[in-house]
């Protein structure tokens, strides 16, 4: 209730706050029992420090540097997390970059980066070295406007940029394994490379977002036309690979209660 608030703040407020403001609201609702005015002050107010809370707790999660100012060109290195190919480049995600003229301190925990032409083969979970223009996560382009600055904090991003020489797969460091995030993403880009090979062109990219999400490839004129037809929303991960996925889970416990007479009879 009170997390959208917390965006008015001039600073990040401490981490102490949301417990403090909690305790306040519980008490005044064990002081409310006989008072049903009390009781009700301090539900709105216990309900609101959980919302408080809730928001600066993930702040504190998600906290990582932003770079200030573009850089570059500097080297660049990491692991990529996603692979998104669009309709003539590909857009990187990197985790646990290194970038040249930031120490550890400085350097945000993933960055953005374009790719055009030169990185097909990149997939996720591969460690890469190449040359980029880092920048900061744009603010919003008019007051009101969509704040992507704001999305690229939540999401760990703290540069955005382009690559300015090839792309290479690299040798990955001693001790830096990938987890299990990087290889759902590396699942995910295999079906996209599939679905690809199968159906070319703008059915192959249209069928690839339906599956996975990846919305890239579609061309601008087909974006167009399918949000002039109020069908874009199909292309969003919504109610449509929901409904997939719980598909693929009724079949497969079916197939398994088939197995076995004991498991069908219960």
């Amino acid at each position: 209730m009170a997390s959208p608030y917390i965006f008015w703040l001039p600073a990040e407020p401490p981490l102490w706050l949301a417990p403090l403001w909690l305790a306040l609201g519980l008490a005044l609702v064990g002081l409310g029992r006989r008072r049903p005015g009390l009781l009700l002050l301090g539900i709105v107010a216990t309900t609101m420090a959980a919302g408080f809370g809730a928001a600066v707790l993930r702040s504190h999660q998600v906290a990582a540097p932003v770079i200030e100012r573009r850089l570059g060109p500097v080297n660049l290195s990491g692991r990529v997390v996603e692979v998104e190919p669009r309709d003539r480049s590909i857009r990187l995600t990197i985790a646990e970059p290194e970038i040249d003229r930031l120490t550890a301190a400085e350097t945000p925990a993933k960055v953005r980066v374009v790719v055009r032409g030169s990185a097909t083969a990149v997939r996720p979970g591969d460690w890469i070295h190449t040359l980029a223009i880092l920048l900061p996560p744009p603010p919003p382009a008019a007051p009101g406007a969509f704040d992507f600055a704001r999305q690229a904090y939540f999401r760990g991003l703290g540069a955005v940029g382009f690559t300015v020489a090839e792309t290479r797969v690299v040798a990955t460091p001693a001790g830096r394994e990938r987890g299990f995030l990087t290889s759902v993403a590396a699942l995910r880009h295999t079906v996209v490379e599939r679905v690809g090979r199968v159906l070319e062109g703008r059915s192959g990219a249209i069928a690839a977002a339906l599956m996975t999400g990846h919305r890239g490839a579609i061309g601008e004129a087909e974006l167009a036309a399918m949000r002039d037809a109020g069908l874009a929303h199909l292309l969003a991960i919504s109610g449509l690979h929901v409904g997939l996925i719980a598909t693929v889970i009724f079949f497969a416990v079916r197939a398994l209660l088939a197995t076995s007479v004991w498991l069908t009879l219960r």
